[in-house]
């Protein structure tokens, strides 16, 4: 009974610091997006055609960008090829915005996001590695 009940308290201990782990991670992803959004809106035209210069993009892919932008709601259109993709369709809201954004994403594109989701959620990903492919 003992033996049980000390296999029980290490479960629960180990279940709690992996939740609160994820939670220190969802915070400090909270917060990267909260900069993240704040510089996005500081952003002007000039440095959107500079940062673009060396990453040319097809119709297809810029109409996707704009499509990305528009669903995420987000202050400004002016994605940067080293803007991570993850903070770019980050939602903290309930609604479905990011799978929308995905959906938008895979039809257009035809890129298989939660292949992608898997391979690269650890590190970060650009959006030029992104639309690369």
């Amino acid at each position: 009974m003992l033996q049980s009940g000390n296999a029980l308290f290490l479960d629960m201990l180990s279940f709690l610091q992996k939740y609160f782990h994820r939670r220190k991670e969802r915070a400090e992803r909270h917060h990267r997006w909260k900069c993240w959004l704040r510089e996005l809106k500081l952003r002007t035209d000039e440095q959107f055609q500079r940062c673009w210069v060396d990453t040319p993009l097809t119709p297809t892919q810029c109409h996707v960008i704009e499509d990305i932008v528009r669903i995420m709601e987000l202050p400004s259109p002016h994605l940067f090829p080293a803007d991570d993709i993850f903070l770019i369709l980050y939602n903290p809201h309930t609604d479905f915005r990011d799978v929308e954004a995905m959906q938008a994403i895979e039809k257009h594109l035809h890129i298989n996001f939660p292949s992608v989701y898997e391979q690269h959620y650890q590190q970060s990903l650009t959006l030029a590695e992104f639309l690369k492919g």
